[in-house]
């Protein structure tokens, strides 16, 4: 180190020197005072832009709120519109099925009695009509009624003018079977068979079902199935299973299902496994749906195709 190196160190500083970087110091203070209020007014400039962006975010959220609102009214406007428009066809639809059954029954000699009480719980004007088409046309010998209602009537009128015929009802409500008797007169060869109703598992639902159907219809077949029981408005998986679970040992080679309520879903599922059985054992099918203010489906073999066109 040089000597006037080292006599800097030890020597103070002089006075103009000293105070001429005292002001340095004063005006870097004073620079950094105003940058840093500079910088306080940028960050409360940022602030209340962020606050109104955050107004801004909660004004549009909730105009998608309320527009969502809007959509999900016009949603079930549209729904509930859709919905009249279909019970106006399917009331349109019905009028004329009842025109064409009341047309195509005239002049039958072995339906006598034509008072009967169309939809709600029991068949509709498509239903009866399919019904009768199926009696009057096929001339079945071997019945399955399931479910004790409109089509025991029509049916039973049928069975009443041929001994032939074998007419075997299903129903569970002991009180409805003696209402129904005690108005209308069965014929010897239609029975009714009560059984009780159970739950059971079908392909992870729980459904409604005939106590002992299977072993009471083991050794039998039919060459017609009306299935219009147990109800099955609660079903939303499957229902009246007690058939399905039967094919094909049930049936005749030469077989007609009718199966009331198809527009639902359980009904409509039921269908479906209905013709996956059929389909793994071989048995070429037929269906058709007839639409009034419900629908029934008719299952036939091929032989019988016609019926699904009627």
């Amino acid at each position: 180190m040089s000597i006037k190196e080292y006599l800097k160190k030890i020597i103070p500083m002089p006075f103009n020197s000293l105070n001429s970087r005292f002001e340095i110091l004063l005006n870097n203070q004073e620079k950094i005072y105003n940058e840093i209020t500079e910088n306080k007014k940028w960050e409360e400039k940022i602030y209340n832009e962020i606050a109104e962006n955050k107004k801004w975010e909660e004004k549009i959220y909730n105009e998608i709120i309320e527009n969502k609102k809007w959509e999900e009214k016009i949603y079930n406007e549209i729904t509930e519109i859709k919905r009249r428009e279909n019970t106006i066809q399917r009331i349109a639809s019905e009028n004329n099925w009842a025109d064409v059954y009341n047309s195509t029954i005239e002049g039958c000699d072995w339906l006598r009695h034509r008072k009967f009480s169309p939809g709600r719980w029991a068949l509709g004007y498509s239903s009866l009509y399919v019904l009768f088409r199926v009696l009057d046309d096929v001339r079945p010998k071997n019945i399955l009624d399931i479910g004790l209602g409109q089509s025991t009537w029509m049916i039973s009128q049928y069975a009443a003018v041929d001994s032939k015929v074998n007419h075997t009802i299903v129903e569970h409500d002991p009180a409805w079977i003696e209402f129904f008797t005690r108005d209308h007169l069965l014929p010897e060869n239609s029975k009714i068979i009560q059984l009780a109703l159970n739950m059971t598992e079908f392909k992870g639902a729980v459904v409604r079902e005939y106590n002992s159907f299977k072993e009471t219809f083991m050794d039998q077949k039919f060459d017609m199935i009306s299935i219009d029981g147990p109800f099955g408005g609660d079903m939303m998986n499957y229902a009246r299973i007690d058939v399905l679970k039967m094919i094909p040992g049930i049936l005749e080679e030469n077989f007609i299902i009718l199966l009331d309520d198809t527009e639902r879903s359980g009904e409509k599922n039921t269908i479906n496994e209905m013709k996956a059985a059929l389909t793994e054992n071989n048995i070429n099918y037929a269906s058709g749906v007839y639409s009034g203010m419900k629908d029934m489906t008719v299952l036939c073999s091929e032989s019988l195709k016609f019926l699904t066109t009627m």
